[in-house]
């Protein structure tokens, strides 16, 4: 298990290091002390779990998890001293913490809950660290946690040029290939960014942001027809209904 360690102040660093050296399963360990060197590191490591103090000057720690994850999500732990704000609304989101000081027995148990029955999901945690941020009234990237090939991934939502919606399940067309998403289809329109998107098929929506995706569109658009065709024809059900949609148009009085 490789772990990265970002923490501003020296003490809490050097004890959080003595603690991690102490867990026998704990392989490389690495550490930052600011939010650009962690942020470099980041950008070639692949650590497993990132310990991630939510105190490093001018909310960096929310930057930081905010950032565009290029490698599979680990398990960020985000940690912090008495700060009420932060911890109720960490407690609140259901994130991942623990309050400094704090001690090895505390950290095995954050670090083994993989092997135990409620094992923490990097993604879904990752989502309500950055929930958190917002409620606190931090400034947060628009980003959707995804995946592609099982593998869960952040997606920035300004990538986005089409959404397809197929039984249950929300596809994302994005120049660098589709990603899948099973949130309901009201949360996901409803999410910061998806306001220029228009309704092109009846399970299709298409982005109306020419300036940004160019020639694109018209890709993404055909990825859209072999769908809503087979929409047509068998008579799938309808998009859920998300506010503040254009109308749909009905496949047999549009051929996009």
């Amino acid at each position: 298990m490789n772990v990265l360690v970002i923490e501003h102040d020296p003490v809490a660093r050097k004890n959080l290091l003595e603690e991690l050296a102490r867990l026998s399963f704990v392989g490389e360990i690495n550490c930052a002390a600011t939010e650009s060197c962690a942020d470099e590191m980041l950008s070639t490591l692949a650590p497993d779990v990132v310990f991630l103090d939510m105190q490093l000057p001018d909310s960096g720690g929310f930057r930081l998890a905010g950032r565009l994850w290029k490698f599979p999500i680990p398990v960020i732990v985000c940690t912090t001293g008495f700060e009420r704000r932060l911890l109720e609304a960490l407690s609140r989101h259901r994130a991942e913490y623990l309050v400094r000081p704090f001690g090895t027995q505390e950290l095995g148990y954050v670090l083994t809950r993989a092997r135990r029955p409620d094992p923490i999901n990097p993604a879904e945690n990752l989502k309500h660290i950055l929930d958190a941020g917002g409620a606190l009234g931090f400034e947060m990237q628009s980003r959707l946690i995804v995946s592609r090939n099982g593998m869960p991934m952040v997606l920035e939502t300004a990538d986005i040029a089409a959404v397809r919606y197929d039984r249950g399940r929300i596809y994302l067309w994005t120049r660098d290939g589709i990603f899948e998403t099973t949130r309901p289809a009201g949360e996901i329109w409803n999410h910061a960014g998806f306001s220029g998107f228009q309704r092109v098929y009846r399970n299709g929506l298409l982005s109306a942001d020419e300036k940004r995706f160019g020639k694109d569109l018209n890709r993404a658009r055909r990825w859209l027809r072999p769908s809503a065709l087979a929409d047509f024809l068998l008579n799938r059900p309808s998009l859920p209904s998300m506010a503040g949609t254009p109308r749909v148009e009905d496949l047999s009085q549009r051929q996009g």
